[in-house]
C-alpha cells in the first residue's frame, strides 16, 4: 500500500471516487486491485457482498462476471489479430483443439464444425442441453 502521505492522499481520493460512483449507480459492493510493474500496489473491498446479512466485500471477494467475459475474449482476439498472432479467419479447432464440437456436446443451436475465430468472437450464446 501507500508509503508516503502524498501516496496515501491519492489512494484516499481514489476511494472517495469509487464510493461516490457506487452511490450514484446503486452498486452494493466492489473490489478494486491496482498493479504496477507486475506488483500489487493496492487492493480493497467496498460496500457489501450481501446487503441483507451486512457481509462486507473484501479484497478477496469473488464476484460472478456473467457475460462480460465475451467482451474480454473479443478484445483479446482482436489484439492478437492486430499483433499477427492469429487471424480471425483461422479455424478455431486449429487454435483451440479442445473446443467442444457438435459431435461432442449436445446443443440446441447447431453450428458448423469448422468454426472460425471471427464467428466465435461475435456475441452469441450456445445453449447446452
Amino acid at each position: 500500500m501507500a508509503s508516503s502521505p502524498q501516496e496515501r492522499r491519492k489512494w484516499n481520493e481514489l476511494e472517495a471516487y469509487i464510493q461516490s460512483q457506487m452511490q450514484a449507480y446503486a452498486i452494493p459492493g466492489a473490489s478494486i486491485a491496482v498493479s504496477k510493474d507486475n506488483q500489487l500496489v493496492y487492493s480493497k473491498g467496498f460496500g457489501y457482498r450481501d446487503i441483507e446479512q451486512k457481509l462486507p466485500v473484501t479484497k478477496d471477494t469473488i464476484f460472478g462476471v456473467a457475460s462480460i467475459t465475451k467482451s474480454f475474449t473479443a478484445l483479446a482476439i482482436m489484439h492478437m489479430h492486430d499483433q499477427k498472432q492469429l487471424s480471425i479467419e483461422d479455424q478455431l479447432l486449429s487454435t483451440c483443439p479442445n473446443f467442444p464440437c457438435v459431435e461432442e456436446v449436445p446443443i440446441k443451436l447447431q453450428f458448423p464444425i469448422c468454426y472460425r475465430i471471427r464467428q466465435v468472437s461475435r456475441h452469441c450464446d450456445v445453449v447446452f442441453n
